[in-house]
């Protein structure tokens, strides 16, 4: 199910990296639901730029360091088989891939990183002036650089926050109900369809 197109003299590290990456796609699929495009492929292609792009089935990427290739898979889920409905709410899609990271990282499956640094580092990051909501995102660059701190960290930790109030059973299963509810799947979603999906 995994396709890689990588330069030649990366081709050994990006299979050995790749193979980490497995256990990390069972657990999203157990969290989140069944892969999305489970009659297609997930696949990597290497460019050299510093920035990473997540499409439906592929992630551009540098490299295939774990914790940034776990943060692009998890985007299967979270951006491309359910998309936020505007720029002013991606969130929805950066906040719960950042979030999926340390569920990975918990489950010891991105071992270079502790959960207690990642959590550290995020908090840190997410001390920052403004909102998880983007209220006026007139470019790219407002959105994914100017609110990235906002975005991704900062709605990582209110995530976070949210499972540690409702409890892992009602948190998974508010994910779950999420990624899986057939009015979203391949649509688009809003907060207020993340946030009914937790208040149930």
């Amino acid at each position: 199910i995994m396709q890689n197109f990588v330069y030649p003299g990366y081709l050994e590290t990006a299979r050995t990296l790749s193979q980490k990456l497995i256990p990390i796609f069972k657990l999203f699929c157990n969290l989140f639901g069944n892969y999305p495009f489970a009659n297609e492929k997930f696949g990597m292609a290497q460019l050299g730029f510093n920035g990473t792009q997540s499409y439906q089935t592929l992630a551009f990427v540098k490299n295939f360091d774990l914790l940034l290739t776990t943060h692009e898979l998890s985007h299967q889920w979270f951006g491309n088989a359910i998309t936020c409905n505007s720029w002013n709410e991606v969130w929805l899609n950066e906040s719960l891939a950042t979030y999926s990271e340390y569920l990975a990282i918990e489950k010891g499956l991105i071992p270079d990183v502790s959960a207690d640094d990642w959590l550290s580092e995020t908090r840190s990051n997410a001390q920052t002036d403004g909102s998880i909501i983007v209220k006026e995102s007139q470019s790219y660059a407002d959105v994914f650089m100017m609110n990235k701190d906002c975005i991704n960290d900062k709605g990582a930790m209110m995530i976070h926050s949210l499972r540690q109030i409702i409890g892992d059973e009602a948190f998974f299963k508010g994910l779950k109900n999420y990624a899986t509810d057939p009015k979203l799947l391949y649509h688009t979603s809003k907060s207020e369809d993340f946030i009914r999906h937790f208040e149930n």
